[in-house]
């Protein structure tokens, strides 16, 4: 009786696979290729396997990927011209570090009646997915004025207000505190900041009270609310001489906003030396390094679309917020 036997072929073992098992299982080479990476790579990389979506939230590898340092760029929103809106913007403040935790906290501060000034704050866990009204609540003297900021620092968030004292947010504790301001001068009744926000661990503060300034100082915040102290000096002379574009010639030079400029962002270096300040003049955007003084143009503005065909000027300069965009493998 014949018998047929099947010959078994043997195949030699995959080299890439094998040294894809090599890489997958030894936890430093892996960790050093995916630092490597661009952000939107180790997002898909996060459905991989158990262990890389381990690997790639650690706090740890956050770290060590130092996106968050400093901002990759900025979201513009500027005043319209007309009294019509294009689109509505509503003001929450968000509370993320994600040095510590992929999850974030959104606060939002409420009123239950307009005619009030107590004012009440509701906190959002991206962990828990739910909103949540908290015990810590604040009044606002005189409800002719305002408060501004939203900074989150040190574990909190900042606001200041137009007229007496400012206050932060602990968001762990989830408790009100004064926050001190430098005081106001005699002769304004007033507080006129133009920039407020945080770099790098630092809250930074800029109070412009005298008319045509070119000079002014960087103020930042003690770690211990002990005080502001001055960081750097602004001076704005030659930048004003290569950019004559920023002075409103059909104003005298005794008036307030004689100089069309406002401040978006400082960014705050490795060291000083790094450090910059990113500033909005008509038509262009520049940056002014903090320590050297020098500047450099970053782009300019193209006119409007439309039919307008609109370009800003001295005249015409067009005030609105920025605010940082900083990469991060949080779903913020």
């Amino acid at each position: 009786m014949a018998c047929s036997r099947r010959t078994k072929r043997m195949f030699p073992s995959s080299p890439s696979l094998s040294s894809a098992e090599t890489i997958a299982n030894n936890y430093d080479l892996l960790t050093h290729i995916l630092l490597c990476l661009p952000i939107k790579s180790l997002l898909k990389f996060n459905c991989v396997s158990k262990h890389w979506l381990s690997l790639i939230s650690n706090p740890h590898f956050y770290r060590r990927l130092n996106l968050y340092d400093s901002p990759c760029a900025l979201f513009v929103q500027k005043w319209p011209r007309s009294d019509i809106l294009e689109y509505d913007f509503i003001k929450l403040d968000s509370a993320f570090d994600p040095a510590r935790s992929r999850h974030y906290k959104v606060i939002c501060t409420c009123q239950y009646e307009i005619s009030e000034p107590d004012y009440h704050i509701a906190v959002y866990s991206s962990k828990t997915g739910l909103w949540r009204v908290t015990a810590a609540s604040f009044t606002l003297d005189n409800m002719d004025f305002g408060f501004y900021g939203g900074v989150f620092w040190n574990g909190a968030i900042h606001w200041y207000t137009d007229s007496g004292p400012s206050f932060c947010f602990d968001v762990d504790q989830e408790q009100i505190r004064e926050m001190p301001m430098p005081p106001i001068p005699d002769d304004w009744y007033r507080r006129r900041v133009i920039y407020f926000g945080e770099s790098g661990g630092h809250l930074n503060l800029i109070e412009i009270y005298h008319h045509a300034a070119t000079q002014f100082n960087v103020c930042e915040l003690a770690k211990d609310y002990s005080g502001w102290f001055v960081k750097y000096r602004i001076e704005l002379e030659e930048v004003i001489i290569a950019f004559p574009e920023m002075i409103k010639t059909q104003f005298e030079p005794t008036v307030l906003n004689y100089y069309a400029y406002e401040i978006w962002c400082i960014v705050r270096g490795e060291s000083d030396e790094n450090s910059y300040m990113v500033l909005h003049m008509p038509a262009k955007i520049i940056r002014y390094n903090l320590k050297g003084k020098s500047f450099k143009k970053l782009c300019d503005f193209p006119p409007d679309s439309g039919a307008t065909g609109f370009h800003e000027d001295a005249m015409n300069f067009r005030w609105g917020n920025a605010y940082t965009y900083i990469r991060s493998l949080a779903p913020v």
